[in-house]
C-alpha cells in the first residue's frame, strides 16, 4: 500500500481539530434536557461538572467529577440566613426502615403551629383580577401586591381560586422575605394556579418559617425555592413541568415537604446541604431524579413517597450516606426502596422485589436476581465493601444503572445494563471487579471510572452501542482485559490523565471515533494483544507519554495510530498494522517503533529481507516526512502467539479441616498477557466459568473431604490448574473419663485420671486437662491419662477437653474426694514436736494396712505440723503395695533422688529387697532423712541385698543417736512387732496400732521440747 502524503495534515492539525469540533461538542447539541447547566453560572458555586452531563466530553473533560447545580441561576454560594427557632409542625407518622420502626416525632422536634390572635397578626385575601386592598371583603388582585405592600412577619395570605400570572399583574418570582408567613390556597390546588413566565422561579423563599400549601404551580424553572432559611412547611401543592426542579432546598433545615405532586421535570425535590427535613407522602413522576440529596446534612427522613419513572439519588460523604432515614415504604414503580446502612450483612441478600437499592457503609451483602429498572439510579453503593451484585436486570434508569462511590472490593458480575444514562460508574473506588456483564445502548458511558479510582478490573464484558465504551478519568492501576467493545458512538476506550493501566486481550471494533484514545498526560500504560479494527482511529494518543504498545493487531481503521505533538517516549513494537488507510502518524518527540530486537509489521513496507532473518534491510519511515522510523521492520506479520501458561496459586483455605459447612476459596493469578477468565469445580463436578473473580463462596458443603479445582485461562487459551483439599467437620469429638469413677472417695493423694476419646472425621488434634478450675494443661494427641500427685484431702473436679483438627471440642468432667485416713477407727495424733528447727512428719506403714504420710507446714514462728486422722488403707493392701507406692511417690518429688526407686516386699512383709542406689548414697536413707528432717546427721547405713524391715529400722535408730533413741525405739519396737505379726487377727492388729499411737503420744507429751497442745 502506498503512503498517502500527509504533509498538509501535519501542518493543519489544528484545522482538523476544528473540523472535528462539532462531534466533540455533541453533548451541547443534545435536546434541551442536557443543556440546563451553563458554565458561566456555575462559577463560584460548590459544584463542578458531573461526568454524566458530558459538557466537557472533549474540551474541558478535566474538571468532570461532581453532580451539577440543577439551576444555574441560583446563587448557591450566598450565605444562609440566620436560623430561627423551629416552628410547630408535628407529624405523627411511624416510619419502618429495615424492619425497625422509625418515628419522625422522636427524631425531629416540631411544635404545632398556633397562630397568634393578637393585633400583630394580619390575615390578607387575594382574588385573581380583583382591585382591593387585601381584606376579605375587598381582596387584592394578585399575590405580588400583598407581598410587596402589606405582608410582614406572622401574617396569613389566603388566595382564592383563579390563575395568578403576569396577565393580572403578578411579578415572578413571588418573593417571601418576611418570616412566619402562611401562603395558602383556600380551595385547593385544582382551583388555584400560579402560572409563571417560564424562565424563572415560581415562589422564592429566603425567610424562615414559611408555609405554602394547596397551589398548582406551572410554567417555571423551579416551582418553589427555599434558600438559606429554615423551618418551612410545603404541603399539598401540585408542581407540573418545571424545566429544572419542583422544590429546591439550599442549606435549608428542619422542613416538612409532604403530600405534594411533582411531575415532568429534572428533579422532583432537590436538597443541597440540607438536613433534618421530612420528605413524606409526595407523588413524584416522570422526573430524572425523584428525590435528590446532594451533600445532605444528617437526619433527613424520606418516608412514604410514590415515585414513578424516577427514584432517590444520594450523593456526598460517608456521613451523608449513613445518616439518612429512608423507609422501605418509599416505592419506585410500585416496588420498595431498600436502604441499609452501617451493617455487616455477610450472607444476606436483597429481597427480589426491590425497586431500588441504596447502601451506606454496608459489607458482605448480595444483590442478586432483582429487576431495578425505570428509576433514577438502579443500585447505589456508598462507602460499602465486599458487596456482590450479580444476575440483575438494570434498565431504563435515568441516571446510572450501578453507581459506586468510595467503595472497595465489590464484585459486579453477570448483570444486564441497557438503556440507562450510564451503565456502571465508579467514583473514588478501589479494588472492584466488573466482569461478564452485558452493557449496551446506554447513551453516555458503558463503564466509567472517575475521581481517582485505583486497582479496579474491567474484564470479559460485552460493551456495545454506548457513547464511550469504557472511560477512565484520573484512574490508576486499572486492568481492562478480554472485553468486547464495539459499535459505540464515541470511543471504545478513553483514558484521561490515567496511569499504569493494562489494556490487554480486548476486541475493540467498529467504534465511531477512536478504538483507544489517550488524553491529557496518560502515562505508563501498557496496550497489549488487542484486536483494534474498523474504527476511525485505531489508537489516538494526545498528550500521552511513556506508554507501551505491543503485540496488537491494528487493522482496517481509517488511521491505525496517531501520536500528537505532545506525546513523548512511547514505544511501539511487535504490532501488526494491516489494511489501515494510513498505518501510523507521529508528530511527537522520542517515540520509538522498534525494540532492540524487533519492530512492527507494516503491510505497506516495500523493503527487502536479503539475508532471510525476517527483518527488512531498510527502515520503515513513519510519516510525516522526517519523523520516526522503524529500524527493524518485519517482512511477515508478527506471530503473536503466547505459549506461556498463567501462574496460579490457591491462597485459601489453608486449614486442613474446617468446622463450618461454608468455605471461601481464594486464589491469585497472573499472566504476561493478562488472565482471561477462571473456571472452578468441586469434587470433580462440571466446570463453572467465573470471569476474573479470584474468590468463590461455597455454602452447604457436606461433612467429609472436598477438593476444589481452579483453572486459569489467559488470552491465548493457555491454562493452569491448582487444587485445594480440605475436610468439613462440624461434628465434635467424643470423650469419656473411665477412671476413677465419678463421685468416688479415694484414699491416695496420687490419682491417675484415664479417659478415651475419638473423632471419626478429622481426627483428634490435642488434649487439655484442668484441675479445680485452674490453668488448662496441654497434653499430646496420644495421651489418654494423667496423674495428679500430692492432692489435698478435699473434693476435686477434673475436666478433660479434646479438640479435633477442625477446632471442634468436647469435654468430660469428673468429681472425686481424696481422704487418706483410717476407715472407722478415728485414731488421731494432734501433737507434734519441733526437732532441730525442722518439722516431724510421721510415716507409719502397716503390715496388712498402710498409714500414709501427711505433711503440713504451719506457723513460720513456731514450726509445727499435724498428723491428722490417718485412716486405714484398703484392708487388702499389702505392705509391698504400700511401700512401693511410698517410694515411687518420693522418687518423683524429691530433688535429691534422681534414680527410679524399685522395691519389693513379700506378701508377709518379712523381706524387703531392692536396689536403691543414688551415686554414693542410698535412696532409702535419703528418703528417711527427708521424711524425718533429722538435720545435721549423716546416715551411713550400708544397704544389704536382703534385709528385714525390722533390721533396717533398728539400724536407723542406732545411727540416729541417743537424743531420739528412746522415742523412736519405743515406737518402732511395736512397729516391728506388727511387721512380724504373721496372720494375726484384725482385732489384734487394730489394738497394736492403737497401742503404738498412744505410746508415741505419751512420749511427745513428756518431752520438754514439745509445742503447746493444739
Amino acid at each position: 500500500m502506498k503512503i498517502r502524503k500527509r504533509s498538509s495534515r501535519g501542518g493543519c492539525a489544528f484545522l482538523c481539530f476544528l473540523l472535528l469540533l462539532p462531534f466533540y461538542m455533541q453533548p451541547l447539541l443534545l435536546p434541551v434536557k442536557r443543556q440546563q447547566i451553563d458554565a458561566e453560572h456555575m462559577r463560584g458555586t460548590p459544584f463542578s461538572f458531573y461526568h454524566r452531563r458530558g459538557y466537557q466530553h472533549r474540551l474541558n473533560i478535566g474538571t468532570i467529577r461532581h453532580r451539577p447545580n440543577p439551576y444555574p441561576h441560583l446563587r448557591l454560594d450566598q450565605e444562609p440566613c440566620h436560623v430561627v427557632t423551629p416552628p410547630d409542625h408535628r407529624i405523627s407518622t411511624h416510619i419502618s426502615q429495615n424492619a425497625s420502626t422509625l418515628d419522625p416525632v422522636s427524631t425531629t422536634s416540631y411544635r404545632s403551629k398556633e397562630r397568634s390572635t393578637s393585633s400583630s397578626t394580619e390575615v390578607y385575601w387575594v382574588e385573581a383580577g380583583a382591585n382591593g386592598k387585601g381584606t376579605r371583603e375587598n381582596p387584592a388582585g394578585n399575590i405580588t401586591y400583598i407581598l410587596t405592600n402589606n405582608a410582614s412577619a406572622n401574617d396569613v395570605i389566603n388566595v382564592k381560586p383563579g390563575t395568578y400570572s403576569t396577565t393580572i399583574g403578578e411579578t415572578f418570582p413571588l418573593n417571601l422575605t418576611h418570616p412566619d408567613i402562611t401562603l395558602t390556597a383556600t380551595e385547593g390546588p385544582s382551583a388555584t394556579i400560579i402560572n409563571g413566565t417560564g424562565n424563572t422561579w415560581g415562589i422564592y423563599v429566603t425567610a424562615s418559617d414559611i408555609t405554602i400549601n394547596d397551589f398548582t404551580i406551572i410554567n417555571t424553572t423551579t416551582g418553589i425555592y427555599l434558600g438559606g432559611s429554615n423551618d418551612h412547611t410545603i404541603t399539598n401543592n401540585t408542581i407540573s413541568n418545571p424545566s429544572n426542579v419542583g422544590i429546591l432546598l439550599r442549606t435549608s433545615n428542619r422542613n416538612t415537604i409532604a403530600g405534594n405532586t411533582i411531575s415532568n421535570t429534572h428533579f422532583g425535590v432537590y436538597a443541597y446541604s440540607s438536613g433534618k427535613t421530612m420528605i413524606a407522602g409526595n407523588t413524584i413522576a416522570h422526573t430524572e431524579d425523584g428525590i435528590y440529596l446532594l451533600h445532605p446534612d444528617e437526619n433527613n427522613t424520606i418516608y412514604g413517597n410514590v415515585m414513578k419513572q424516577c427514584g432517590i439519588v444520594l450523593f456526598g460523604s460517608s456521613v451523608s450516606f449513613t445518616s439518612q432515614r429512608i423507609a422501605e415504604n418509599n416505592t419506585v414503580n410500585g416496588k420498595p426502596v431498600y436502604y441499609y446502612k452501617n451493617q455487616d450483612m455477610q450472607g444476606a441478600s436483597i429481597p427480589s422485589d426491590a425497586g431500588q437499592v441504596i447502601l451506606g457503609n454496608v459489607t458482605g451483602l448480595t444483590i442478586k436476581d432483582v429487576n431495578v429498572s425505570g428509576g433514577s439510579v438502579g443500585i447505589l453503593l456508598g462507602y460499602s465493601s465486599n458487596i456482590t451484585i450479580t444476575g440483575n436486570m438494570i434498565t431504563t434508569n435515568t441516571e446510572e444503572g450501578i453507581y459506586l462511590v468510595g467503595s472497595s472490593g465489590n464484585m459486579i458480575v453477570s448483570n444486564t445494563l441497557t438503556d440507562n444514562s450510564d451503565g456502571i460508574v465508579l467514583e473514588e473506588a478501589s479494588g472492584n471487579t466488573i466482569t461478564e456483564n452485558t452493557i449496551t445502548n446506554n447513551p453516555w458511558y458503558g463503564v466509567y471510572l472517575c475521581g481517582y479510582t485505583n486497582g479496579n478490573t474491567i474484564a470479559n464484558n460485552s460493551i456495545t452501542s454506548n457513547m464511550d465504551g469504557i472511560r477512565l478519568l484520573h484512574s490508576i492501576n486499572t486492568t481492562v482485559a478480554g472485553n468486547t467493545i464495539s459499535s459505540n458512538t464515541g470511543d471504545g476506550i478513553l483514558l484521561y490523565a490515567s496511569n499504569n493501566t493494562t489494556i490487554t486481550g480486548n476486541t475493540i471494533t467498529s467504534n465511531l471515533n477512536n478504538g483507544i484514545w489517550m488524553w491529557d498526560s496518560s502515562l505508563n500504560n501498557t496496550i497489549r494483544s488487542n484486536h483494534i479494527t474498523s474504527n476511525e482511529y485505531g489508537v489516538y494518543v494526545y498528550a500521552g507519554s511513556d506508554n507501551v504498545f505491543t503485540e496488537n493487531i491494528i487493522s482496517e481503521n481509517a488511521d491505525g495510530m496517531y501520536l500528537s505533538g505532545s506525546s513523548e517516549h512511547n514505544r511501539v513494537y511487535r504490532n501488526n498494522f494491516l489494511g489501515n488507510s494510513h498505518n501510523a502518524w507521529d508528530e511527537g518527540t522520542g517515540n520509538t517503533f522498534n525494540s532492540s530486537t524487533i519492530g512492527n509489521y507494516w503491510d505497506d513496507y516495500t523493503g527487502e529481507d536479503t539475508d532471510g532473518d525476517g527483518i527488512g534491510e531498510t527502515p520503515y519511515d513513519v510519516p510525516p516526512s522526517g519523523g520516526s522510523r522503524d529500524y527493524l521492520p518485519v517482512v511477515e506479520p508478527n506471530n503473536i502467539v503466547d505459549s506461556e501458561p498463567p501462574t496460579l496459586t490457591v491462597t485459601a483455605p489453608t486449614e486442613p479441616a474446617i468446622n463450618a459447612s461454608s468455605v471461601t476459596v481464594e486464589w491469585t493469578g497472573s499472566d504476561n498477557l493478562g488472565i482471561h477468565y477462571y473456571m472452578m469445580r468441586k469434587d470433580g463436578d462440571s466446570w463453572t466459568k467465573l470471569g476474573i473473580t479470584t474468590i468463590y463462596f461455597f455454602a452447604g458443603l457436606s461433612e467429609g473431604s472436598h477438593t476444589i479445582d481452579v483453572k486459569a485461562y489467559d488470552i491465548a487459551g493457555n491454562t493452569n490448574t491448582k487444587s485445594v483439599t480440605f475436610t468439613i467437620d462440624v461434628t465434635g469429638p467424643s470423650i469419656e473419663i473411665t477412671s476413677p469413677d465419678d463421685g468416688a472417695t479415694l484414699d491416695e493423694t496420687m490419682v491417675r485420671v484415664v479417659w478415651s476419646a475419638s473423632d471419626d472425621v478429622s481426627g483428634i488434634d490435642r488434649c487439655r486437662i484442668q484441675l479445680d478450675g485452674g490453668a488448662w494443661l496441654p497434653l499430646s494427641t496420644a495421651t489418654t491419662s494423667y496423674e495428679f500427685e500430692e492432692l489435698s484431702e478435699e473434693v476435686h473436679t477434673v475436666r478433660v477437653r479434646v479438640i479435633d483438627k477442625a477446632g471442634n471440642s468436647a469435654e468430660d468432667t469428673l468429681t472425686f474426694t481424696v481422704d487418706t485416713g483410717f476407715l472407722g477407727l478415728g485414731l488421731s495424733l494432734e501433737y507434734v514436736a519441733a526437732i532441730g528447727g525442722g518439722i516431724l512428719v510421721m510415716i507409719v506403714t502397716s503390715v496388712l494396712l498402710g498409714i500414709f504420710l501427711v505433711r503440713h507446714l504451719g506457723d513460720p514462728l513456731q514450726l509445727w505440723g499435724v498428723l491428722y486422722h490417718a485412716r486405714l488403707k484398703a484392708l487388702r493392701t499389702t505392705i509391698a503395695t504400700s511401700l512401693q507406692h511410698l517410694l515411687r511417690m518420693h522418687d518423683r518429688k524429691t530433688t535429691r533422688i534422681q534414680n527410679r526407686v524399685e522395691a519389693t516386699v513379700d506378701e508377709l512383709g518379712t523381706r524387703l529387697e531392692g536396689s536403691l542406689r543414688n551415686e554414693d548414697k542410698h535412696a532409702l536413707i535419703n528418703l528417711v532423712r527427708e521424711t524425718f528432717y533429722i538435720l545435721g546427721k549423716r546416715f551411713d547405713v550400708t544397704w544389704k541385698k536382703t534385709w528385714t524391715v525390722g533390721e533396717f529400722m533398728s539400724t536407723l535408730i542406732e545411727r540416729a543417736g541417743p537424743a531420739y533413741a528412746n522415742l523412736l525405739e519405743e515406737g518402732y519396737r511395736h512397729y516391728e512387732e506388727l511387721l512380724y505379726a504373721e496372720r494375726a487377727e484384725w482385732r489384734e492388729t487394730f489394738q497394736a496400732i492403737h497401742h503404738v499411737l498412744v505410746k508415741m503420744t505419751e512420749k511427745l507429751r513428756a518431752n520438754p521440747s514439745s509445742p503447746t497442745e493444739r
